[in-house]
């Protein structure tokens, strides 16, 4: 059955969020960060998949991709917080190695704010980020 006027559009899992992560992070490591970030900020290659898409920001919160808001892209977001005040960007730069932040964003498939698990690693001076809407 097709999807009628009225049902809710299907997001990404967290299983999904952290698969694409994980290929994220191995594209990284072969392409290095600027070739990452291009094919993180076109989607390409599986990047942008339904309500899931890679963030990079560097340790200074300037975005170096979004898969989804490309007008983040290049941009300082360190003070940037979520509907009930929360540090998004400074809690994702927190993350040392690798970990979860839940923070409150707007979901591209319902033009909704719900509640969002960011999946996280660390690269270098990068954090490498996918999330899923709960």
């Amino acid at each position: 059955l097709l999807p009628t006027a009225g049902h809710a559009a299907v997001g990404g899992t967290p299983d999904e969020a952290k698969a694409m992560l994980d290929r994220a992070v191995a594209v990284m490591k072969q392409k290095g960060k600027a070739d990452a970030a291009k094919i993180f900020n076109d989607g390409t290659d599986g990047f942008k998949d339904r309500d899931l898409y890679v963030v990079m920001i560097n340790d200074s919160g300037v975005f170096e991709a979004h898969g989804d808001i490309k007008a983040m892209v290049g941009r300082n977001m360190i003070d940037l917080r979520d509907p009930d005040g929360r540090p998004i960007v400074r809690a994702i730069l927190s993350v040392k190695d690798s970990g979860m932040v839940e923070f409150k964003w707007k979901n591209p498939l319902t033009n909704a704010v719900e509640p969002k698990q960011m999946f996280c690693s660390r690269m270098g001076d990068v954090v490498l980020a996918v999330g899923a809407y709960k």
